[in-house]
C-alpha cells in the first residue's frame, strides 16, 4: 500500500507543472493554483519507512519542490522561465537540481561525476564502518555524522547530476563547493555549503524580504526567452548575492564584485563581499533599477579583495597598502566628478531608479533565510525520527536545530565586524609607517618560503575558526535533537544495510556480466 501510495504522489507531481504553465499571472492565481502540490509535497514522506530514505523524499518534495512552487508564484526561481520545456520544467521540479549559474564555470565530465561520486561512497562506507565498530568521544562522533550528512546531499545531487545534464540538454549547479575551504562563516553557508537548497532559499525568502514584495517587480522580470537557458542559467539578470538587492546569481561577474564597494560605503564587508545573507549564493550585483555608467579605475579592487579576505597576507609590505589606498580615494573623487576612464562600472541610480536597500533589510532577510532553514530543519528530523522502521523511538525535543541556524545570522555579522576593524587597524598601522629612503632588497627563497607558509598557516587558522563554531556549536544545539529521538543508534545499521545490499547487487552484476562474456 505503502509504495502505491508512494508511486501515485510521484506521478500526480510529474504531471502537476504542465498544470502550472496554464496559470500566468503570479501573485494569488499562482498561490491558489500550487496549493494542491504543496499538500502532496508534504504528503509524499510519510509515505516512506525508513528514515535516511523519507529524510531524503522530505528534503526533495517537502523542502526543495514547495519552496520551487513558493517561487515560481512569486514570478522568481527557474520554474518562471517561459522557455522551459515541459521535461525541463518536471526535472527541475522534482529533483534536486538548478541550472547551472556563469559563476561556477564550465561543468564538469560525467567520467569525472562518476569518479568523485564514487569517492563518496567509499568515504560513507568507511565512516559508517568507523561509527559502528569504534568507541569515540561524542564531539568525534558528531564530526563524523556531520560528513555523513555533507557526503549524504553531495551523493543525492552528483548520481543523478550526468543523466539529468543529459535529459535536460542544460548544465547544473554543484551540490557542494569544497565547504572544508570556507574561511569565514558567510563564505561557508552562501558560496560552498548545499547551494541548491542555498538558491531555493534566496528566491523564497531572502529576494521578497530585500524587495519589499512577494512578486517579484517588474524590474527584476526573469530574462525574456531568447535568452538560452543553458547559457544564462537563471533568469534574472544579476546576482542576488549576499547583500544584493532582488537580482539572482546568474549574472554576478568580476565588474560588479570589483566595482561594488565603491559605490556604497554601507554595503562593504569584510568577510567576503557585502553584508551577508547566507541564502544568497553569490557576490554583489547591480539592483534592478540601476544603470552602470563609466568611472575611474583605480586601486579599489585591489583594496576591496584584500578587505574580503580578513586583511590580506600578514606579510604585505605597508607602502602597497598606502599606494592602494591613496588610488582608492583617486578612484571615488574620480567618481563623484563623472570622470570617465578605464573599465571600472561604477552603478549609479537611473532617474526613478530602485535606492540602494537598507542595511536592516539586508540584515532581517539574513536572519529570515536561517530561521527558515531551522524550520525546515526540525521538520526533517522530526519526520525521520518517526519512521515507522525505526522500533527504538524516544521523545524528539524540538529547538535546538532552530537554535542553531538561528544563531548564524547574528555570528556573520559579528565576524564582519571583527574582520572590518582588524582591516582598518592595519590601515591606520600602514598610514603611520615611514617609507624607507633605500629600495626595499628583493627577498631570498627562504625569506619567500617564510611568507608562503605564513600565508598558509593564516588562512588554515581562519579555516579552524569557522569550523570551531560550526561544530562546537552544533554539539551543544543540533545534535541534541538528533539524540533526542536516539536517530543515531537506528540509521548506522541502515547505512550499513544499503551499502551491504549496493555491494550485493554489484557482485551479482559482475558475475552476470562475466557469464555473458564466456565463450
Amino acid at each position: 500500500m505503502g509504495l502505491a501510495a508512494l508511486g501515485a504522489a510521484y506521478a500526480f507531481l510529474s504531471l502537476y507543472p504542465a498544470l502550472l504553465t496554464r496559470v500566468r499571472t503570479p501573485g494569488v492565481p499562482r498561490l491558489l493554483a500550487i496549493v494542491p502540490g504543496v499538500a502532496v509535497c508534504l504528503w509524499t514522506p510519510a509515505l516512506v519507512a525508513w528514515g535516511i530514505p523519507r529524510v531524503v523524499v522530505g528534503c526533495i518534495t517537502m523542502w526543495l519542490s514547495v519552496f520551487k512552487l513558493i517561487s515560481w508564484a512569486a514570478g522568481r526561481g527557474p520554474l518562471s522561465r517561459d522557455d522551459l520545456s515541459l521535461l525541463q520544467r518536471t526535472l527541475l521540479f522534482l529533483l534536486p537540481i538548478h541550472p547551472r549559474t556563469p559563476r561556477w564555470g564550465k561543468p564538469p565530465s560525467a567520467s569525472w561525476i562518476v569518479l568523485v561520486l564514487a569517492g563518496k561512497v567509499a568515504l560513507q562506507a568507511a565512516v559508517a564502518l568507523v561509527l559502528a565498530n569504534v568507541t569515540l568521544h561524542p564531539f568525534l562522533v558528531h564530526s563524523l555524522w556531520a560528513v555523513c550528512i555533507w557526503n549524504m546531499v553531495a551523493m543525492g545531487v552528483d548520481a543523478t547530476a550526468p543523466f539529468v545534464q543529459a535529459a535536460m540538454g542544460i548544465p547544473l549547479n554543484p551540490s557542494m563547493n569544497q565547504p572544508y575551504l570556507s574561511i569565514t562563516i558567510q563564505e561557508f553557508w552562501s558560496q560552498r555549503y548545499n547551494l541548491v537548497t542555498t538558491t531555493c532559499l534566496r528566491q523564497t525568502v531572502y529576494e521578497p524580504i530585500i524587495d519589499g514584495a512577494f512578486v517579484r517587480p517588474a524590474a527584476a522580470s526573469p530574462a525574456p526567452p531568447s535568452t538560452p537557458l543553458s547559457a544564462a542559467g537563471e533568469p534574472g539578470a544579476a546576482a542576488a548575492g549576499l547583500g544584493s538587492s532582488s537580482s539572482s546569481a546568474a549574472t554576478s561577474g568580476s565588474d560588479s564584485e570589483s566595482c561594488s564597494a565603491t559605490t556604497d560605503s554601507g554595503s562593504g564587508s569584510g568577510s567576503g563581499g557585502a553584508p551577508a545573507a547566507a541564502a544568497a549564493a553569490g557576490e554583489d550585483a547591480p539592483a534592478p533599477g540601476l544603470r552602470r555608467r563609466r568611472g575611474a579605475r583605480g586601486g579599489a579592487d585591489d583594496l576591496r579583495r584584500r578587505d574580503q579576505n580578513g586583511g590580506g597576507a600578514a606579510d604585505d609590505a605597508a607602502d602597497d597598502d598606502v599606494a592602494a589606498e591613496k588610488r582608492a580615494a583617486q578612484a571615488l573623487a574620480a567618481a563623484r566628478d563623472g570622470a570617465a576612464s578605464d573599465d571600472c562600472l561604477l552603478l549609479a541610480p537611473e532617474a526613478g531608479g530602485k535606492a540602494p536597500v537598507a542595511e536592516w533589510r539586508k540584515s532581517l532577510a539574513t536572519a529570515m533565510v536561517f530561521v527558515a532553514s531551522g524550520v525546515m530543519h526540525e521538520m526533517l528530523i522530526w519526520y525521520m525520527c518517526n519512521a515507522p522502521a525505526y522500533t527504538q523511538r524516544g521523545t524528539y525535543v524540538f529547538g535546538p536545530v532552530l537554535i542553531f541556524f538561528a544563531l548564524q545570522a547574528p555570528a556573520m555579522q559579528a565576524e564582519k565586524w571583527v574582520l572590518n576593524g582588524l582591516t582598518a587597524l592595519r590601515r591606520r598601522l600602514s598610514r603611520g609607517a615611514k617609507p624607507s629612503p633605500k629600495p626595499a632588497a628583493p627577498r631570498g627563497p627562504l625569506a619567500a618560503a617564510a611568507g608562503a607558509a605564513l600565508r598558509v598557516a593564516f588562512y588554515a587558522a581562519r579555516v579552524v575558526a569557522v569550523y570551531a563554531w560550526l561544530w562546537g556549536l552544533a554539539d551543544f544545539t543540533f545534535w541534541r535533537s538528533t539524540q533526542s529521538c536516539r536517530l543515531e543508534e537506528q540509521a548506522i545499521p541502515e547505512i550499513l544495510s544499503a551499502i551491504a545490499a549496493a555491494r550485493g547487487a554489484a557482485a551479482r552484476l559482475a558475475e552476470a556480466a562475466q557469464l555473458a562474456w564466456q565463450p
